[in-house]
């Protein structure tokens, strides 16, 4: 019942994300999903200020407690396994980050505190790009695995050529 109960935190943390995020555009009327980052719901001075550091905190958490469970999952004797580590950097960084050190106004960086933000979130990024690599080595070989692991191969593909249509 343990596994069950700490996996979930994996399937509703992105769903708590994406409904947060659409509550607190409702509350904040110069939000726009199209010309503002979701960062900016954070911003110092916004209405939206506390209740998106609260969201980001909670997401953060609950990324946390499921890329911990992954881990311990994906544990081996034979092998160093990375996935869960990535997943935990990922939550902390760029969710726990960007919800203890907000943007400043307009979405700037201005502040040492939004420059935080800024950095913390690319960290957390760059730790969600190997998701999906580390992914497919951590899985290799072991039992039950094998539709993850093609899941993890289209996102891998998906990623290199997006990156590679970026550079365009």
């Amino acid at each position: 019942m343990r596994r069950k109960s700490l996996w979930i935190f994996g399937i509703i943390a992105p769903v708590f994300f994406v409904l947060s995020v659409f509550l607190l555009a409702l509350l904040n009327p110069r939000y726009s999903h199209i010309y503002h980052t979701i960062s900016e719901l954070g911003e110092i001075g916004a209405v939206t200020a506390q209740p998106a550091s609260i969201m980001f905190v909670v997401t953060g958490g609950m990324l946390m407690v499921f890329g911990y469970d992954l881990q311990e999952t994906l544990h081996r004797q034979d092998k160093r396994v990375w996935c869960g580590i990535l997943v935990i950097l990922y939550g902390f960084f760029d969710f726990v980050g960007s919800g203890i050190f907000p943007v400043d106004a307009g979405g700037a960086s201005t502040t040492l505190v939004a420059t935080v933000h800024v950095y913390t979130t690319l960290i957390g990024e760059l730790a969600v790009l190997g998701i999906p690599i580390w992914f497919l080595k951590d899985t290799e070989g072991g039992f039950g695995w094998d539709e993850l692991r093609k899941f993890s191969r289209v996102c891998i593909l998906h990623e290199s050529s997006f990156s590679s249509v970026s550079r365009l």
